[in-house]
């Protein structure tokens, strides 16, 4: 008989579940203010945070946990982002309450990679003012020195291409070096149904 206390442990712990998510309008989107989030991660240490905006200046940002875990977050008004060792910080993002479980699937990059980008947007941009600056001067000196001013017409006019290029390649870097995530619906699989001295509970 233990699998019957289990379902009612299952059926009484989702008929707990917010007004707005049960006796509600066909048709319309429920909405549960506890949202119950699984964070999964494609690497150790990195942990997951909560900006809340009534609280305090110094006091607006609160860690939640550490990957993998689940933890129990109230969404309104609040938005989130995953920080860690060795990693770019994430983008703020919110968390849906239109369902009950939610998997956030971190993916991250290193940041190497968005330091590359930083470097080479900054070297292919001072190299385009340098080739600009020295196309002007060219200009200049063509009257008075036409060897020299073409020399520097040259130069000039192979560095901006040459510049943007690799200004080019450090915004395709930062792009791609961003660390980002993956919000699904679901995440009842990280809830297990166990007995305890209480009786049946849906366990998270």
């Amino acid at each position: 008989m233990r699998w019957l206390g289990m379902v009612a442990g299952a059926c009484a712990w989702f008929a707990t579940l917010p007004a707005a998510a049960q006796d509600r309008p066909a048709g319309t989107v429920p909405i549960y203010p506890k949202v119950a989030v699984h964070f999964d991660v494609d690497r150790p240490g990195v942990h997951l945070f909560e900006i809340d905006p009534s609280r305090a200046p110094g006091d607006r940002i609160q860690p939640l946990c550490g990957c993998p875990c689940t933890v129990h977050v109230t969404p309104r008004q609040r938005l989130y982002f995953y920080d860690g060792d060795g990693i770019a910080k994430s983008a703020q993002f919110l968390i849906p309450q239109a369902t009950p479980f939610v998997t956030l699937h971190a993916e991250t990059k290193t940041l190497a990679m968005r330091g590359a980008g930083i470097g080479a947007t900054i070297v292919g941009g001072l190299s385009m003012v340098a080739g600009g600056v020295l196309w002007g001067e060219g200009l200049l000196e063509e009257n008075s020195s036409p060897s020299l001013g073409r020399k520097e017409l040259v130069g000039g006019l192979a560095m901006i291409p040459a510049g943007g290029l690799v200004m080019g390649a450090g915004f395709l870097l930062l792009y791609i070096g961003k660390s980002s995530v993956r919000i699904e619906p679901g995440g009842a699989p990280a809830a297990l149904l166990r007995l305890g001295p209480g009786g049946p509970a849906l366990v998270f």
